[in-house]
């Protein structure tokens, strides 16, 4: 399936209209992250990317020692990578996915459980900035 369509027929679901923008890409709001799909038109992958928000500036060393446990085989972030965005320096959730692979039911699936990650590693974020 395209990722236009795939796109599209998530829109339906959620009873929105969700549309890629002239970037190919388009953007929803967890109750901590901002979620962005974007199409790579070249090869037909999707890639799903959250900002978390900014590095705390307190116990970074001791945040991004957790962070990166949790990336080990993927089990804590539920296959997504967890990474920090070198222009802003806030922490990153991502998944790149293959079109040819995809249908709306697995990749609804798959976005669900991307957003799950996504809002508890905003939310442990924002804890250690709050310490």
């Amino acid at each position: 399936m395209q990722g236009t369509e795939l796109i599209e027929k998530l829109g339906t679901k959620l009873g929105q209209q969700i549309e890629l923008d002239e970037n190919y890409s388009c953007n929803f709001q967890t109750e901590h992250a901002v979620v962005t799909i974007s199409l790579l038109p070249e090869t037909e992958e999707l890639c799903i990317s959250a900002d978390l928000g900014p590095l705390p500036e307190e116990n970074q060393e001791q945040l991004l020692l957790e962070l990166l446990k949790s990336n080990y085989q993927f089990k804590a972030t539920l296959g997504n990578t967890l990474g920090i965005n070198p222009k802003t320096q806030h922490g990153s959730l991502y998944q790149l996915l293959s079109t040819q692979i995809l249908d709306e039911e697995n990749f609804s699936s798959i976005l669900q459980s991307f957003a799950t990650a996504a809002e508890h590693y905003a939310q442990k974020l924002s804890d250690y900035a709050g310490a």
